[in-house]
């Protein structure tokens, strides 16, 4: 925003956005831009990768594996990491009104900046409940350790002194269909290395799955897994550091977000919750209240 003030409705005094797609469509490539590189630079400071330019003619994929240095303290193939990154992000980019994609355009609809819109996404995104459920998820599984520790976490659950992060979703009262493509990737990958080498902890999320999943605590309630309980082994199997999966799902949200932000242009008023009070309705008059 420092650097291009003039993009900023509030900085110029105007709404610049409702009415000029073609300046949209810049700040949708501008934004995924500095988000590649964001997440690239944090990478190489996580790793200790040297700093590399983006490549002008690759893909936003292929910048962030190249410029973070993904592929160089992986045994998995720079190519694979790229085609297996292509598929994920397919099944992360949009999945109706989340609480960030609502978070954005309650922004945008103030004709605030797509930057700031896309920071109150990222602030949402992060969240346990939200795009850090992954990261949650994987270190759930990775306190639990050993798949003969499994049904001890499975009454925990059951007794409602933990969550099973990974498992139940708002919406699907089946598997999440996502799941499943998710467990594609992860046998693909299998075919190549074995699961103890690419992540053994991958065994206890296969366990905690086979147990859940004939419970009946969990089939009555229809809970079923979700995409979070095998996302980050996705990540962790293709060598990418934990500590970088809940940037990389935040990135692979944001075109999904921006896609909706450009589909709401000139149609979306001033957004913001219904609000619904239930409870106490009597008014109390105004000479009864002691201050």
């Amino acid at each position: 925003m420092a650097d291009r003030p003039d993009l900023v409705p509030s900085y110029v005094g105007r709404n610049l956005y409702t009415n000029d797609m073609k300046l949209v469509d810049e700040q949708i490539v501008r934004i995924l831009a500095v988000f590649t590189v964001t997440v690239s630079l944090i990478a190489c400071h996580k790793t200790g990768c040297p700093r590399k330019s983006a490549d002008a003619n690759a893909s936003m994929i292929e910048n962030i594996v190249h410029m973070g240095g993904l592929a160089e303290n992986s045994r998995v193939p720079a190519a694979t990491i790229i085609a297996t990154l292509q598929r994920l992000w397919v099944l992360y980019a949009d999945h109706e009104m989340t609480c960030s994609t609502a978070a954005f355009l309650h922004v945008a609809s103030t004709q605030a900046d797509p930057i700031s819109s896309i920071i109150a996404a990222v602030a949402a995104g992060y969240g346990p409940l939200h795009g850090g459920a992954i990261d949650t998820a994987y270190s759930v599984i990775r306190d639990v350790g050993t798949t003969d520790q499994v049904p001890q976490l499975i009454e925990k659950v059951k007794r409602k002194e933990c969550r099973l992060f990974g498992y139940g979703h708002r919406i699907y009262k089946g598997t999440d269909p996502r799941a499943k493509a998710i467990k594609e990737m992860l046998h693909d990958l299998t075919r190549e290395i074995p699961v103890n080498e690419l992540d053994p902890l991958l065994k206890v999320a296969f366990e905690i799955d086979r147990i859940a999943s004939s419970d009946d605590f969990f089939t009555a309630r229809k809970i079923f897994a979700n995409a979070d309980l095998y996302g980050s082994f996705v990540y962790t199997a293709l060598g990418i550091p934990t500590e970088l999966i809940t940037p990389l799902v935040i990135v692979s949200r944001i075109p999904g977000i921006l896609a909706q932000w450009r589909e709401s242009i000139g149609h979306r008023k001033y957004g913001g919750p219904n609000k619904s009070i239930q409870g106490q309705t009597q008014v109390v008059p105004v000479e009864m209240i002691v201050i």
